[in-house]
């Protein structure tokens, strides 16, 4: 892999799996990532929690997904999740979408 590259999209959409996983995770923004060194990958992605999730339950989802993420992608070092709504055009129609959104075609 090249520094400033991103992760292929098979693995992109494996970590927005584990994150549809959990429970109370209703939608998962773009999943962006970046190489930054050869065995160091930044990613970044959003959550979105179903309406009246307690903070508890968000910040346990939230440990879950970077622990699984880890332990299944050791290369990932820096992984930042942050809740609440992700913007809608950056929604993806379904889990298994191979496809950008359509304002991104």
């Amino acid at each position: 892999m090249l520094i400033g590259e991103g992760i292929r999209p098979e693995t992109a959409r494996a970590i927005r799996s584990i994150a549809l996983a959990q429970p109370k995770v209703r939608d998962v923004g773009r999943v962006l990532s970046m190489y930054v060194g050869p065995d160091d990958v930044l990613v970044t992605m959003d959550l979105d929690f179903d309406d009246g999730t307690a903070a508890a339950d968000a910040g346990a989802a939230i440990a879950a997904v970077e622990r699984q993420v880890r332990e299944r992608y050791p290369m990932i070092k820096r992984l930042f999740i942050e809740a609440g709504a992700a913007p809608a055009q950056q929604r993806w129609s379904r889990p298994d979408s191979t496809q950008a959104p359509a304002d991104r075609q």
